[in-house]
């Protein structure tokens, strides 16, 4: 799956490298947080997946969006989603799964709480 990059506009370029499916909750029934990477130009970047199917009409809503962030923490969050045996598997019960997913007392995702973001772009997939 290839998305247009938001540093050099490429329109195919941008990729997911590796992702980690999150445990749903109170919000969202799929949570995917996702590394891209650009092969044109090497931007690196956070991407969230969410997606709720729990609506009156049959609709799904998801929105899909990536988030420019320091690269110490791009390669940490990397680095804590390679450890996970079962990525794909948000009932997996490992450290990158409860550490990632971790939700608030009210059973909404922390997200990315505690990472800085220096701003977020729309994960628009290629024509």
């Amino acid at each position: 799956m290839s998305f247009k990059c938001p540093q050099c506009s490429d329109p195919s370029a941008l990729e997911i490298v590796f992702s980690i499916q999150l445990p749903k909750n109170k919000c969202a029934d799929d949570i995917t947080l996702q590394v891209v990477e650009c092969g044109a130009c090497q931007f690196a970047a956070l991407a969230v997946y969410e997606e709720k199917r729990r609506s009156i009409s049959d609709t799904r809503d998801w929105k899909h969006v990536g988030y420019r962030i320091k690269t110490k923490d791009l390669l940490s969050i990397k680095g804590i989603i390679l450890e996970c045996p079962d990525r794909l598997n948000p009932d997996c019960r490992c450290l990158a799964h409860m550490h990632l997913g971790t939700c608030n007392p009210h059973g909404e995702w922390l997200g990315l709480e505690g990472v800085e973001s220096y701003g977020s772009f729309a994960m628009r997939m290629r024509a």
